[in-house]
């Protein structure tokens, strides 16, 4: 039995908040794909880009923490509007929107999007 795609979002959210690499990473098919929206240019790549982008998120005092503003779930996929830490100016929130596909159990493709 699979895993509802909105719980493995949501998973990846918690590890997200608690630095979590392991966690988070277990969220994410290997052949992931971060894409830009909405041009849909590749930003990551599979596990090795994964660790690399994240390792700096994660790192201690980066202060890096999303909060949904909202969420929509239509199968598969699952919409997050986010405000997140840590991305730009400490302290200063962005708003973003996160798309994610989610195959099998583990998020396949995500669209990521800062206005």
């Amino acid at each position: 039995m699979s895993i509802p795609p909105v719980e493995v979002v949501q998973r990846q959210l918690d590890a997200y908040n608690n630095h979590d690499m392991e966690a988070f990473l277990a969220t994410y098919s290997p052949k992931i794909r971060i894409l830009s929206f909405p041009d849909s240019k590749v930003m990551v790549e599979g596990m090795d880009q994964m660790r690399e982008r994240y390792s700096v998120r994660f790192a201690p005092g980066s202060g890096v923490h999303a909060s949904i503003i909202n969420r929509m779930v239509f199968g598969d996929t699952v919409i997050d509007h986010e405000r997140v830490l840590g991305l730009s100016e400490p302290g200063v929130p962005v708003e973003a929107m996160a798309i994610y596909h989610v195959v099998d159990g583990l998020i396949e493709t995500m669209w990521f999007h800062v206005p």
